[in-house]
């Protein structure tokens, strides 16, 4: 599961923003370095006018949908959404943050030496999940302050952080969830009835969770580079109001290309940004079948710490795992396909966001 770098990352989406019927496949690498700045400027002004001006929200996607019938602690659903929010940044108090752990840490100990093909695949996607979680806690405290800062401001699409956090955790949780629950096999002891599970180990598709993963792979990068400190700093917060306040008195291409010269904008927030949208089109797909969506973090810990599990008990637990994996598979790549084509937009589109975003329109 190779992902491209930092950079290739930001130059593709930059690419898909440049790109529509009309221009040559050939026309964006054609372009100077200069120009692809540029370009990658508007993109990120893009997604940053399309977050404020749809003002939709994980949190209102999922209530729009959400329903008393599934109120279970386990249910991803709007109470598993405030319990995140509620954590305040610190990763340490969200619901499923203990019994990932101890997910990831004994799945990857089982896996380190097995020699069938699917486990070093395995290892890869645990480990970058591993790394979120390692990232979320080292950099806790930023975002406990950066979210803080964001409750002065009134509307929670205008809360960056907050949604980036809240989106992040989601991604964890479903991540470690469905990657550990449905690459799991047993060998199994026939010389007992009823048959028992003997061992387990895990291996899994190169497909399984690849657009969730690429997500989470790219807020890792941020993290390694020391980026991710710059987006939850007060200064980070500072561009991205002082980018709001000069779209409601210049022209939108005239702003990207003044904000060339800074690069901060376009290498703090295009992916975050971009993140956020495609978040809103995973819940929105998986609230089709969310009642099917219960995490099954208990239920995994203690199959964990019981000796005795009988087949049947684990293929009822297993088949379970593979459908959930089935079913976010399916919303992140449409998710991922519906952004990409948002994204593809002829570049004047921007315009037409700004123009609603004038000194009068409430949004702003």
């Amino acid at each position: 599961m190779k992902q491209k770098s930092l950079t290739a990352f930001l130059e593709g989406i930059a690419e898909k923003y440049f790109t529509n019927p009309d221009t040559d496949k050939f026309a964006f690498g054609k372009l100077s370095t200069q120009e692809r700045r540029e370009v990658a400027m508007q993109a990120t002004i893009h997604e940053y006018v399309s977050v404020m001006h749809e003002k939709e929200t994980v949190t209102t996607a999922i209530s729009q949908y959400d329903s008393s019938q599934y109120k279970a602690a386990n249910s991803f659903n709007s109470i598993y959404f405030d319990k995140i929010r509620a954590s305040g940044g610190d990763v340490t108090k969200t619901p499923n943050f203990a019994n990932g752990q101890i997910l990831a840490k004994y799945s990857l100990g089982v896996s380190t030496g097995m020699k069938m093909s699917g486990a070093p695949i395995f290892i890869e996607k645990m480990q970058i999940l591993s790394d979120v979680s390692d990232n979320l806690v080292k950099y806790r405290e930023l975002f406990v302050e950066a979210i803080r800062r964001e409750l002065t401001e009134p509307d929670d699409q205008k809360r960056i952080v907050t949604q980036y956090y809240t989106n992040l955790v989601m991604q964890l949780d479903i991540g470690i969830d469905v990657l550990y629950s449905s690459s799991i096999m047993a060998t199994i002891d026939h010389s007992r009835t009823p048959a028992f599970v003997q061992s387990v180990y895990f291996t899994t598709k190169k497909e399984t969770l690849a657009d969730m993963l690429t997500n989470l792979h790219y807020f890792n990068s941020l993290a390694v580079t020391g980026k991710l400190k710059d987006i939850l700093s007060p200064s980070g917060a500072t561009e991205l109001k002082s980018v709001k306040s000069r779209l409601m008195n210049e022209n939108v291409l005239d702003v990207a290309f003044a904000l060339i010269s800074t690069n901060t904008v376009l290498d703090l927030f295009l992916i975050p940004l971009y993140t956020l949208r495609c978040c809103v089109y995973i819940v929105k797909y998986l609230m089709a079948t969310y009642s099917k969506m219960s995490f099954a973090f208990d239920r995994s810990v203690s199959m964990i710490r019981n000796t005795n599990i009988t087949e049947n008990e684990f293929k009822s637990y297993q088949s379970d795992g593979a459908k959930k994996a089935l079913m976010v598979d399916q919303a992140t790549r449409h998710a991922a396909a519906n952004v990409s084509r948002e994204v593809a937009d002829n570049r004047q589109s921007i315009k037409t966001m700004a123009d609603e975003q004038a000194p009068n329109n409430v949004i702003m």
